[in-house]
């Protein structure tokens, strides 16, 4: 009897191990997935500051910089394009995955830089604009810098915020998941044994 006793007893506190795993890891790890990752590529790809610069070494020498600013400036990546020749709206074709885009660009060349990036995201109104500020800047000789500020605005941030703010509230009581699963593992209140009579 001693020796199914102690088989049981394993068996159970192995199962009660799992399962504290499962509820204070695995479970809260996939829900800061879902919601810290999607509320967090809505709030990415929805809301970001642009800032356009330009500087002109000689007459036809424009390198170019773009800097994007996201999570209200704690992420910044920035780009740069030398011998810039003009600005314009392009509609381009990627086959992997196949995607029809437009947006403004840079131009040198056969290189192309966005001006604005994620360009699916943005109206016309905003690319039109620094199309035509930029344009206008190169053709005149004179104009050493050039700079640009744009703030980008969509819909699909305002439906990712709470979803953001829900993983980081999830994040936060990560550690409180953890305690609680283990408060409420006990192998031995999980089965009594009853002797033969």
């Amino acid at each position: 009897m001693r020796d199914l006793e102690r088989v049981l007893q394993s068996e159970l506190s192995s199962g009660g191990l799992l399962k504290v795993f499962l509820d204070g890891f695995v479970k809260p790890f996939f829900a800061l997935l879902v919601y810290g990752g999607v509320g967090g590529a809505f709030v990415y790809f929805g809301w970001y500051t642009v800032q356009v610069s330009a500087n002109r070494r000689a007459a036809d020498q424009v390198t170019l910089t773009v800097t994007r600013e996201h999570f209200w400036g704690l992420l910044q990546m920035s780009t740069t394009l030398s011998n810039v020749e003009r600005a314009a709206i392009l509609t381009q074709v990627r086959t992997r995955p196949h995607l029809l885009s437009s947006g403004a660009y840079a131009i040198s060349g056969d290189k192309t830089v966005s001006l604005l990036g994620f360009s699916g995201n943005v109206n016309g109104d905003p690319q039109q604009r620094i199309v035509d500020s930029l344009n206008g800047y190169l053709q005149r000789s004179d104009a050493v810098t050039f700079e640009e500020s744009i703030r980008i605005h969509n819909v699909f941030a305002w439906f990712g915020l709470p979803l953001l703010a829900g993983g980081l509230w999830g994040l936060l009581r990560w550690p409180f998941a953890i305690r609680k699963a283990w408060q409420n593992y006990s192998p031995r209140d999980a089965i009594t044994l009853v002797p033969p009579r």
